[in-house]
């Protein structure tokens, strides 16, 4: 039984093997929400303000994800500056009231001299 060897050259080979190690090639490692919070207070002040990589964004995307909450010191100042409309309306109006009474007063008083 004679055995044979067959040799390659570098280029040769190249061209005959796939050295990529596809199959054998690492999965990233996932980062879980903790690291992620990790690295997040690390990086936060490097973080630009504007930008597609920026607090901006971040703001953006999770208030799309959760919507925009109800602030109550927003509602509070609704409920205040209503308040102050229709306790203006109301003085508006004790007003207008008051001076009518005035002008009803004068005028009977001007009708008593003038019948008088």
């Amino acid at each position: 039984m004679k055995l044979t060897k067959q040799v390659f050259n570098n280029i040769e080979l190249s061209n005959t093997i796939d050295r990529s190690f596809k199959e054998v090639k690492k999965e990233p490692d996932k980062i879980s929400i903790s690291k992620f919070f990790e690295q997040y207070r690390t990086l936060f002040f490097d973080i630009p303000n504007v930008g597609t990589e920026s607090h901006q964004t971040l703001i953006d995307n999770s208030t799309e994800k959760i919507g925009i909450p109800g602030s109550t010191k927003d509602d509070e100042i609704n409920r205040l500056s209503n308040k102050i409309i229709e306790l203006e309306t109301e003085l508006a109006n004790l007003s207008l009231n008051n001076d009518l009474t005035s002008l009803n007063q004068s005028l009977n008083e001007q009708t008593n001299l003038t019948n008088g």
